[in-house]
């Protein structure tokens, strides 16, 4: 059962999981473009907006705070174990948000004046210190993965700064999220109209200041819009001027600024429309799903794997995997495109819509539950 007060947040997880959903199966493609970076930016500013769910701004918060470290580092387990697996390439995010999740909580539970402090020192000095590191000293980053991979700073070092999902400037976004959540009411049209109004600010502004900047001194060199739009950036450390521009997961404080902003007002959406309670009762399969995005990606992974097992093993006739096998033994193509996007989502939705009928905790998810058990040692 989903709590009232989450469900305009879990709605705009399960959008946000669609579209991350969209932009693997697709690629650099018209179809993911739309997406720009958004999805991704929502997961980040939506973990800081839990965070300030979680962590009370009043009394004993060190309980709270605890049980959400344990469920960062349950977490980067799995997101080490998913990079270990069969995952058709795919960057996993899940322990660069694992870092997020860690450093967002901190700072949650500190006095609340240091919030907008907080978000504005992280979204100014992470781009940029990632991008000088990157220049001065570009051996301190690692390319490894998986478990072994934990024990190496190089692989902390990237996580924490290096594109396309730098922890460190990402966690700005999710204060951003911890200080909407306490600031504005999701149940309030008044209060919706200011995170809106927010919102809007933030994009507007962004967009103003790139442009400005851009037409004032000139654009990076071999910049144009198809690679802002696909998220390369083949000259990003050779040429400072990118760090006032905006792309889809351009590492830059503008960048992040304009996609927090239109997560913000993604948000004051969900929110508004959650307040009918029509609307309401029609969205709450997309917000269970969205409870249980945990889960979701993770399987969405593992399909995504499965489809490229099967498709290698109809071409050589062979695969570890006695699934993808049996599949290719049966003569079928694997689906790709619109077909392989709609199948993962179908699947999604019957096998988490049918799970949360379980009872209690476990009724959350699988690895929703997981994370709980885990953190419930916290006492």
């Amino acid at each position: 059962m989903l709590r009232r007060r989450t469900i305009p947040v879990d709605l705009l997880r399960g959008v946000a999981l669609l579209g991350i959903m969209m932009n693997h199966v697709f690629g650099a493609t018209p179809e993911s473009r739309i997406w720009w970076d958004f999805h991704a930016i929502g997961f980040a500013l939506l973990i800081g907006v839990g965070a300030g769910l979680a962590v009370p701004t009043r009394g004993a918060r060190r309980i709270p705070m605890i049980r959400a470290l344990i469920r960062a580092a349950v977490l980067a387990a799995i997101g080490f174990t998913l990079e270990m697996l069969p995952n058709a390439g795919i960057h996993i995010i899940l322990v660069r948000f694992a870092i997020v999740t860690a450093l967002v909580t901190l700072i949650a539970g500190a006095p609340r004046r240091i919030t907008p402090w907080a978000a504005g020192i992280l979204l100014l000095a992470a781009p940029l210190t990632g991008w000088l590191w990157q220049i001065h000293d570009p051996s301190a980053f690692g390319a490894a993965t998986g478990w072994p991979s934990a024990l190496h700073q190089e692989t902390w070092m990237r996580m924490l700064l290096l594109p396309y999902y730098p922890a460190l400037a990402w966690t700005g976004v999710a204060v951003i999220g911890l200080w909407a959540i306490r600031t504005f009411r999701l149940d309030r049209p008044g209060s919706l109209r200011s995170l809106a109004g927010a919102g809007l600010l933030l994009t507007l502004t962004s967009l103003a200041f790139t442009w400005v900047a851009w037409h004032t001194i000139g654009m990076p060199a071999g910049v144009d819009l198809r690679l802002l739009a696909d998220g390369e950036f083949p000259t990003f450390t050779h040429d400072w001027r990118w760090l006032l521009g905006i792309g889809a997961y351009l590492p830059t404080t503008p960048s992040l600024l304009l996609s927090s902003g239109v997560v913000l007002l993604a948000l004051a959406l969900c929110s508004w429309l959650c307040l009918a309670p029509s609307l309401r009762a029609v969205l709450t399969p997309v917000a269970t799903i969205g409870a249980m995005t945990l889960t979701g990606y993770t399987v969405h992974v593992l399909l995504e794997g499965l489809l490229q097992q099967w498709a290698q093993a109809t071409t050589t006739g062979q695969s570890d995997n006695p699934l993808a096998a049996a599949l290719a033994g049966t003569g079928l193509q694997p689906p790709t495109g619109w077909l392989s996007y709609g199948v993962q989502v179908a699947l999604l939705a019957v096998l988490l819509l049918s799970w949360q009928r379980l009872p209690g905790r476990l009724g959350r998810g699988p690895l929703e539950w997981l994370s709980r058990t885990a953190a419930s040692v916290a006492r």
